[in-house]
């Protein structure tokens, strides 16, 4: 080995002398001591290049904008007929899924409670019917089932819905709750449930807290079963999902009901809303809501996170909440949990425990 010196070293503790070879550097060769090679640089262009690129990229959008309402005032304010024109607009309709008022009574007499009914994604007002009206004729209520846009619809209708859309319609049901009734409670399914989540926790931020009884939440989207679904919520959300699933999602229905009055098949971006709702409620302070607060949830639901449920259940404000669980669930995900087209069996009971949780307040 070719040698330019000899460098002593020197043990001070046991004076011995010691030699370390310098190796003699080449002609051409660059010392690699402190520099780094030109392709660690451009590797690592690349990386932020493509990180920014990636956090730049498509999401979904969450749009809290509330816009003013032309409802009548008054429950005998030709209610109905709002209902009906909002609706007619719409020539896809499946029968049975649009808005309407089940009046307690006469027509356009408000009463002392009522109940609004939010469903959930890609369901209607059917998929636990008749569970609200046997909770309202106990209760001697008025009861308004709404619709989220795009449901009810085809496939197609429901991939032109947002997350503002949603909320939308949120609030224009709980208004519509408002003038039927002196005090509303508010009942949701799935998604329906984090719609009015976030609504509860508005209501208790502008006051409006007061005008509702209750809050019944079956099954409360606070995140899906399936934690890859989180995807749908990052940049280039929709294109990455859309590789993973493909551009159509298909579900097989469990009965010819079900198939008649949910959307089983749609395009995968429909999902976006969805799942920017919930991305929307995690946010929000949930020891705001103080009203009383009945959850059923099931511990084997293969749709949504029952964990998250019961973190969301503990985060609540309220010192009258009640976690119900649900254990005789007839559908198949055990998500569903009553209504006679998916759990006929359990209808009839959860609509009881409602009326118990709502006559102790």
């Amino acid at each position: 080995m070719p040698v330019s010196a000899w460098l002593p070293a020197v043990d001070k503790g046991k004076n011995v002398v010691k030699f370390r070879i310098r190796r003699k550097k080449r002609a051409g060769e660059k010392n690699s001591r402190g520099k780094s090679s030109p392709w660690t640089w451009r590797i690592a262009a690349l990386i932020l290049a493509f990180i920014v690129f990636f956090m730049a990229g498509p999401e979904v959008e969450i749009d809290t904008t509330i816009h003013s309402l032309n409802l009548p005032e008054n429950p005998d304010g030709n209610l109905d007929d709002y209902l009906t024109s909002s609706e007619a607009r719409f020539d896809d309709l499946i029968p049975g899924t649009e808005k309407t008022i089940i009046w307690a009574g006469e027509k356009g007499v408000q009463t002392d409670l009522s109940l609004v009914y939010v469903h959930g994604f890609s369901a209607t007002r059917q998929e636990t019917a008749p569970l609200c009206d046997v909770v309202a004729r106990q209760l001697h209520a008025n009861l308004y089932y709404t619709r989220l846009t795009g449901h009810g619809r085809t496939g197609e209708a429901m991939a032109q819905a947002s997350v503002n859309d949603w909320l939308n319609d949120t609030v224009e049901a709980f208004e519509i709750g408002r003038r039927i009734g002196r005090r509303v409670v508010l009942v949701g399914t799935s998604t329906g449930g984090t719609a009015l989540t976030w609504l509860a926790e508005r209501a208790s931020a502008n006051g409006q807290a007061g005008s509702i009884a209750a809050l019944v939440l079956i099954s409360p989207n606070y995140g899906v079963a399936d934690p890859s679904a989180v995807v749908l919520t990052l940049p280039w959300g929709r294109q990455i999902s859309e590789m993973i699933i493909g551009r159509q999602r298909y579900w097989e229905a469990e009965n010819e009901r079900q198939d008649k009055y949910w959307t089983n098949r749609y395009p995968t971006r429909a999902l976006l809303p969805m799942m920017g709702l919930v991305k929307l409620v995690k946010g929000i302070d949930l020891s705001r809501i103080t009203l009383p607060v009945q959850v059923f949830y099931c511990t084997e639901d293969q749709v949504v996170s029952a964990a998250n449920i019961e973190t969301a259940f503990a985060a609540f404000g309220s010192t009258q909440k009640q976690l119900v669980p649900v254990t005789d669930a007839e559908s198949e995900n055990r998500h569903v949990l009553a209504g006679d087209i998916l759990s006929p069996g359990t209808t009839r009971p959860m609509a009881d425990k409602i009326v118990r949780f709502i006559s102790l307040y």
